[in-house]
């Protein structure tokens, strides 16, 4: 035990003597040994996480930070111009106040964004989940969308549905992580298209009692991240053709606090949010979201899947 210096470097205790109280008095010690290893090693990796989620949480105030005090200045600024009679006119006024405006909804989102991750993180989020027609939601969605897409000059690709499909959903929570996951698409695609589309599935359980995917689209792919909800089910997939993500990086995504440029001067806005919590939005959904990318300069792919209300269950 005197020779111990590095719990690492443990050696086997010597079993030579010849009174066997001694040689089960180096077995204990080495028992006990291992186990402070062990529990070192724990404090060490703990530590090390501690500093990393510090390190984050650093990044990520100085992040929103940033975003706060950017639509604010707007804000003031634009006020200021029409309170000291700057304005040559009344269409001049009218785009300050257009200014103010948009910078005020851009403030307001990044507070909700806040909000809903504390709300996440203290488990006092509720859920007002009933059924909503998905066609009519996605609409709803598009309709809004439409007027940014045209302006950057990108096309947007609608799904076909003609017929009702019933999700059971909390709508305003929904409509958050589609308008969220939309926004995404069109901030990082500076050309091209965002196609959205709508294929429907089934989790089965076969004789062997082993869960079995079922879709009903030739070739359709389920990621294989995604919690699929059981039974019957509905796969959302906005693709984009962006500026995409290295695979590696694609798990941070997910995580609160983190974002793969930490640093406040990227070129996107954003609090990087947005995808954690519209993540704990679809599993406290029963559904799930996930993202794929081939990598940078590859476009990114969001796929969603919310449980299905079959028509005998709606009656």
């Amino acid at each position: 035990a005197q020779d111990v210096d590095d719990l690492s470097q443990l050696k086997a205790a010597p079993r030579a003597s010849n009174v066997w109280e001694l040689d089960y008095l180096g077995t204990v010690l080495e028992r006990m040994l291992r186990r402070l290893e062990e529990n070192s090693a724990e404090l060490r990796r703990a530590w090390r996480d501690a500093q990393t989620a510090n390190q984050l949480k650093n990044e990520f105030l100085a992040n929103t930070s940033h975003e706060l005090r950017t639509p604010l200045n707007g804000i003031i600024g634009s006020i200021r111009v029409i309170q000291d009679d700057l304005c040559d006119s009344k269409e001049e006024e009218q785009e300050f106040l257009q200014q103010a405006d948009k910078a005020a909804l851009h403030l307001l989102a990044v507070i909700e964004d806040i909000l809903n991750i504390a709300k996440i993180e203290a488990g006092t989020l509720d859920m007002n989940v009933m059924p909503v027609d998905l066609r009519l939601v996605l609409k709803d969605v598009l309709d809004m969308q439409v007027l940014q897409f045209q302006q950057k000059g990108l096309q947007l690709i609608r799904p076909e549905m003609t017929e009702p499909m019933m999700v059971p959903v909390d709508l305003s929570r929904f409509k958050q992580v589609l308008l969220n996951v939309l926004s995404n698409a069109m901030k990082f695609t500076d050309e091209g298209a965002v196609a959205v589309t709508v294929t429907t599935g089934e989790s089965v359980t076969d004789e062997s009692g082993v869960e079995r995917v079922k879709t009903s689209e030739v070739g359709d792919e389920v990621p294989g991240s995604l919690l699929l909800p059981s039974g019957p089910w509905v796969k959302i997939t906005v693709k984009d053709s962006g500026i995409g993500i290295e695979p590696e990086n694609l798990p941070k995504l997910f995580k609160p606090f983190v974002m793969v440029d930490g640093s406040h001067t990227r070129p996107y806005e954003g609090t990087g949010l947005g995808l954690a919590i519209s993540q704990n939005f679809m599993r406290l959904m029963q559904g799930d979201i996930t993202i794929s990318s081939e990598g940078a300069g590859q476009g990114s792919t969001v796929t969603i899947v919310v449980p299905q209300m079959v028509k005998a269950l709606v009656e």
